[in-house]
């Protein structure tokens, strides 16, 4: 389980974020390159939120699992993806934060119970 402070500075300030995910679960899907396809499907429920960071959507290709959310600055995503995404939010490549970061400010901000990270 991740914790977080409450005084780090946020990305998402000005950026809505709508109804949350209480006491419920995220699994945050980033640009690596050991993505263990087994284990992130026997950790998805219907009630898990689905955050793809920037590049990390191509593991979502050919799943049947949109994310809630496809996020970051998209300097690795692969254009053409087939993955339906629910919901983009893209931020300027020259900024102070990582994808990992902003995935994880948007689990916050959703007020998820744990979060799952793959990569």
């Amino acid at each position: 389980m991740i914790s977080f402070s409450a005084k780090r500075s946020s990305a998402l300030n000005n950026k809505p974020v709508s109804k949350t995910m209480k006491n419920k679960p995220a699994l945050i899907i980033l640009n690596g390159k050991e993505f263990n396809k087994k284990e992130f499907l026997n950790s998805l429920s219907d009630d898990r939120l689905v955050i793809a960071a920037d590049g990390g959507i191509k593991y979502l290709d050919g799943l049947d699992v949109p994310p809630l959310i496809h996020i970051g600055d998209m300097d690795s995503s692969v254009p053409g993806s087939k993955v339906p995404i629910k919901d983009t939010i893209i931020f300027p490549a020259e900024k102070n934060f990582s994808d990992f970061h902003l995935a994880l400010e948007y689990a916050q901000k959703k007020k998820v119970s744990e979060v799952l990270v793959f990569a």
